[in-house]
């Protein structure tokens, strides 16, 4: 039963997403179709949004372009008033690979900023199934060896360098921090935030948990993987 072993906030909070997502149209099918990614993408910004928590103001917020693999990646830079180099977080938002950008995560990277008295810099990575896999790969390596050479830039350090990220985000979070590792970039820290770091999906928790009754199915996620692995 829901809420039997979960912190009641938890709880409050799969009844509220609960709510919201009965009343968007459900897909007819667990076949990864255009509709159905359209759908995911809604819900981000339809359903989860009004769940968060209230944004919190930050003393500087800039948005810029940089150089990526195939063109321009958008970046979000998020920091406390301070004339002193701050330390930097690069932190690559959830969605499942389909879903997700710079607003989306606005509101986690604010209380971010504030909380880490640190910079944060978002990344809008490409998203599949139009980009495939190793796109987003790519952008959130190219995002972070730019922060490491135009940190200064940002009014940071690069001496103190971090990765975070959240969900596919987590994953993404995690081979930068392992390339970076064997790259030679030094980083102080990753933050895997409910990272989905089992790409089989076939771990005893997918099993047991993964009926949807606590937001993600295993089909659901199987067909993310699927879009963005092929």
């Amino acid at each position: 039963m829901l809420g039997q072993t979960l912190d009641p906030q938890v709880t409050m909070l799969l009844e509220q997403i609960q709510a919201q997502a009965a009343a968007q149209p459900a897909p007819q099918t667990l076949s990864f179709q255009q509709e159905e990614i359209a759908q995911t993408r809604q819900f981000m910004a339809s359903t989860l949004a009004p769940l968060a928590i209230a944004s919190e103001s930050v003393a500087r917020v800039e948005d810029r372009e940089i150089p990526g693999p195939v063109g321009k990646l958008q970046i979000r830079s998020y920091g406390p008033e301070t004339d002193a180099p701050l330390p930097v977080l690069v932190y690559y938002h959830g969605g499942g690979f389909v879903a997700g950008d710079l607003d989306s995560c606005d509101t986690t990277a604010r209380a971010l900023a504030n909380r880490s008295r640190c910079m944060v810099v978002s990344v809008e990575y490409r998203l599949a199934p139009e980009h495939p896999y190793p796109a987003a790969n790519e952008d959130c390596w190219a995002a972070l060896k730019w922060v490491s050479k135009h940190a200064a830039e940002l009014g940071a350090d690069a001496r103190r360098l971090a990765v975070a990220g959240e969900s596919a985000g987590g994953v993404l979070a995690a081979w930068v921090a392992q390339r970076a590792e064997k790259r030679g970039l030094p980083l102080r820290l990753q933050v895997l935030l409910c990272p989905i770091l089992d790409a089989t999906v076939s771990m005893r928790s997918w099993t047991e948990l993964g009926t949807g009754e606590f937001l993600l199915a295993k089909a659901w996620m199987e067909d993310r993987f699927h879009a963005y692995l092929q």
